[in-house]
């Protein structure tokens, strides 16, 4: 089956976790929350719903995640999404869905180009 790719924007619920694993490789983890709103016809008011969506990222991208980014900081995350499991045998019992993270370092560059110039 094939992998199925996906972009998330969305703002950081907070700051990113980020550890050393027996390899040696750097894998850093955060949350984000992706917020979408729309308009209800039959009341004429805006309605708003939020999906938390988990991230890891490896190498070279995990020390990239570490260095810049922080609770609050809004990112696009290009990745390979993986659909919850059921838990002992029980669907939908996870409460969000994960994305590994695929972005190479020049889409980094380019992703967080904004968050460079905010931070010098």
């Amino acid at each position: 089956m094939a992998d199925s790719t996906v972009t998330v924007v969305g703002n950081l619920t907070r700051d990113p976790e980020v550890q050393t694993v027996g390899s040696g490789a750097t894998l850093a983890k955060f949350t984000i929350a992706s917020e979408r709103s729309w308009k209800n016809e039959s009341t004429g008011e805006w309605d708003k719903a939020v999906s938390y969506v988990d991230v890891i990222t490896w190498r070279f991208t995990a020390e990239d995640v570490e260095r810049l980014l922080e609770k609050g900081v809004r990112v696009v995350v290009t990745g390979r999404f993986s659909a919850p499991r059921a838990v002992d045998g029980i669907a939908g019992a996870a409460t969000c869905s994960s994305l590994t993270a695929v972005v190479g370092r020049s889409m980094m560059a380019m992703v967080f180009s904004d968050y460079f110039n905010v931070r010098r």
